[in-house]
């Protein structure tokens, strides 16, 4: 093959390379404003132990004690979560909250409640979790439009929305 045919295919190659779907660094995909995908993020968050280590703001902020604190949970008091798919009697809702904050709510036989707070870092392009509680159902103040839940419960609102839903 001679010089030009192989700058030409080395070009090509480039070329399609280049044009492919746009990833992080962690292999997730990029939404629509160019920002790591939440329901992306969220799926290898609870599928991939290193991952999850990862991604988690240590310490995280838990409930409120007696103080008026929140608890702070270090990494070696994490008790690694596990995916909820398939499980009878528990369900997940997602309530945004702003374009960097997504709220998650994993509700067990409709009487506990773990809350799950997630927070984009605008820097790194990567989200992480920042807040894990347990609540009671009574104590639970988020509304979710169950209209806008999937046949999984899932609220299928992505954070980037929620500008236009203000």
């Amino acid at each position: 093959m001679n010089t030009p045919n192989l700058m030409l295919l080395l070009f090509a190659s480039l070329l399609l390379l280049s044009c492919g779907p746009k990833k992080t660094e962690d292999g997730l995909p990029l939404d629509e404003n160019g920002r790591e995908d939440f329901l992306s993020f969220h799926h290898k968050f609870f599928h991939e132990i290193d991952f999850q280590l990862a991604r988690i703001d240590f310490p995280v902020t838990g409930p409120q004690m007696a103080n008026g604190l929140p608890k702070l949970i270090e990494e070696k008091d994490w008790t690694l979560l596990r995916p909820i798919e398939g499980q009878e009697g528990v369900e997940r809702q997602f309530a945004p909250r702003a374009n960097d904050l997504m709220e998650e709510y994993i509700i067990s036989h409709k009487a506990f409640v773990i809350k799950l707070r997630y927070q984009h870092n605008e820097v790194q392009n990567k989200w992480y979790l920042t807040h894990y509680s347990g609540i009671t159902s009574q104590n639970m103040k988020a509304t979710v439009d169950s209209t806008k839940l999937d046949s999984n419960r899932v609220l299928l609102v992505h954070p980037d929305s929620l500008a236009s839903n203000k």
